[in-house]
């Protein structure tokens, strides 16, 4: 007889899908065995039908001290009902020396070659190569234990005739279509464990589904990956436009740069105007090409950013790429201080975004005056900083993003997180600018373990991959951007549908993980 401590935690626990279409999570109640030589295994059941999944026997069996396994190879969207027996068993007395299949032991079974008697000593089966040495079948309710496989012949061997027919189960003829004289039953021979107790049965049923973010699984390529931002807006179309807009012209009567006359500097002409135009010395008869208000606008701005503005890191926050291992269908959100995605489900967690139109990489960012405001709360006294900013309209800003600011002297102030963001728009469906709701983060946020890197101006800044081509993908390259701390923490640009992740191996130095059977080469 087993015991467990408390009477209502016994038998199975919980049933659940892994959420991969192939597999099931089976947990129970830990057992403890009434003899301290004994010890406990358990025996688990699965099957399609309530009614008939402890009446099939046992199909895996678990000797560890574990309360949970993962039931593989099992069908997608198919209804299970599975239950865990606690089994006592003496070590010296019974061979569990089963065969193992997907990290579980398993009961073999077969069925009988021919007709035996009441009387036999042989037992010929089908197939004997997964039994053990020595051990118990069961044909129909008969118990019969055997001290030698004959794997040649299919043949198990008893001893004697005592050997028929224990644990007071009765000794009959069995037939191969499995008539034992009274009627016919089960035709299959399994292998079994005495000491089973099927006093705590309870059975729960689950289906085996595919759950997001799992997608059905391909070998080679494993699991789909998440290439689409289905939370915020994507604007990579005005950004890409906006990131390759003319500087402010700084000739002629814009003078060189305001920064200059606001320092004093002489540079030798007046601002406003335009050189060449049509009524000017040199321009006679000369047509006004047009322009465009946003970019305009934004070459403004960018100036106004220049003399006033504080130049900060902008971390984005992931919404697409490779699921984080703490994200589960059975946790409601990331763990907050997983050191892989700090939080936000994917790996890496944050991309830094690197402004190819400065060369620290750095964006230009408006803090205007606002509270620093200090509170008591439980834990103690801590800093409230909220205020509203203002920058160009890109880089694209959204909520959860991190902007880190710098003091003077290029020592990190604090991290600010973006609470939300508000985009104007000019005329012609133009972007004019973002204004971002931030608050400051405390000191001791897990998001102050992000790696930044605060100014690229003396590293390149890409690095382009060998051309190659995967199944079905024609041939491509990708870029890496490049900092002053190396490659580390980097995943590629996306082409082709699908980007890359770098690591590092000792030998190799760096690599380019495969994906959709294919990898490239840093050149």
């Amino acid at each position: 007889m087993v015991y467990y401590i408390l009477p209502d935690q016994a038998g199975t626990n919980t049933v659940s899908s892994n959420g991969d279409g192939y597999s099931l999570k089976v947990s129970w109640y830990r057992a403890y065995p009434s003899s301290s030589s004994n010890k406990i295994g358990y025996n688990i059941y699965i099957g399609t039908d309530r009614d008939s999944v402890f009446k099939n026997g046992p199909v895996y069996f678990v000797d560890a001290d574990v309360t949970e396994a993962d039931i593989v190879d099992c069908t997608p969207r198919q209804l299970y009902w599975v239950g865990v027996r606690p089994v006592e068993y003496n070590p010296l007395a019974t061979n569990i020396d089963l065969p193992i299949i997907n990290g579980l032991k398993y009961y073999p079974n077969s069925t009988l070659r021919s007709n035996i008697t009441a009387n036999s000593l042989t037992i010929p089966l089908e197939d004997s190569s997964d039994f053990p040495e020595t051990g118990i079948i069961q044909v129909g309710l008969e118990l019969i234990e055997y001290f030698s496989n004959n794997i040649g012949s299919n043949n198990l061997i008893l001893n004697s005739i005592n050997d028929r027919g224990i644990n007071d189960t009765p000794v009959t003829l069995h037939n191969v279509d499995g008539y034992d004289g009274y009627q016919i039953r089960n035709i299959k021979v399994p292998l079994v464990i005495t000491g089973e107790s099927n006093f705590y049965d309870v059975a729960f049923i689950c289906q085996c589904t595919f759950e997001y973010p799992h997608y059905p699984f391909v070998e080679g390529d494993g699991y789909k990956q998440v290439v689409k931002d289905l939370l915020t807006t994507d604007l990579g179309g005005s950004e890409a436009i906006a990131e390759v807009l003319p500087r402010y012209n700084g000739v002629g009567y814009h003078r060189t740069d305001p920064v200059e006359l606001f320092n004093g500097q002489c540079v030798g002409s007046y601002i406003g105007g335009e050189r060449y135009c049509a009524d000017g010395y040199l321009g006679i008869g000369t047509k006004i090409r047009g322009f465009s208000l946003q970019a305009a606008n934004n070459a403004n701005q960018e100036q106004l950013l220049e003399i006033d503005g504080d130049r900060c890191v902008l971390l984005r926050y992931q919404n697409t790429g490779y699921r984080c291992a703490c994200f589960t269908h059975m946790r409601e959100s990331p763990l907050e201080r997983c050191y892989k995605c700090h939080g936000t489900g994917f790996v890496l967690g944050y991309d830094q975004y690197f402004n190819p139109r400065r060369s620290d990489s750095r964006i230009l960012v408006r803090f205007p005056p606002a509270d620093d405001a200090v509170k008591l709360n439980d834990q103690g006294y801590e800093s409230e900083y909220q205020a509203e900013l203002w920058t160009l309209t890109a880089p694209t800003i959204k909520n959860r993003d991190v902007l880190i600011r710098f003091d003077e002297f290029n020592n990190e102030e604090f991290r600010y997180e973006v609470l939300s963001v508000t985009r104007n728009t000019l005329v012609n469906s133009q972007q004019g600018g973002q204004k971002l709701k931030v608050q400051r983060i405390r000191k001791t946020d897990p998001l102050y373990q992000i790696l930044s890197f605060r100014d690229t101006s003396t590293m390149p800044t890409k690095i382009e991959l060998s051309i190659e081509s995967g199944r079905e993908i024609p041939a491509h390259t990708h870029l890496v951007v490049v900092n002053q701390d190396g490659l580390a923490q980097q995943t590629t640009h996306i082409n082709a549908g699908h980007n890359h992740q770098l690591r590092y191996d000792p030998v190799n130095g760096w690599v380019v993980l495969p994906v959709l059977g294919h990898s490239h080469r840093i050149l």
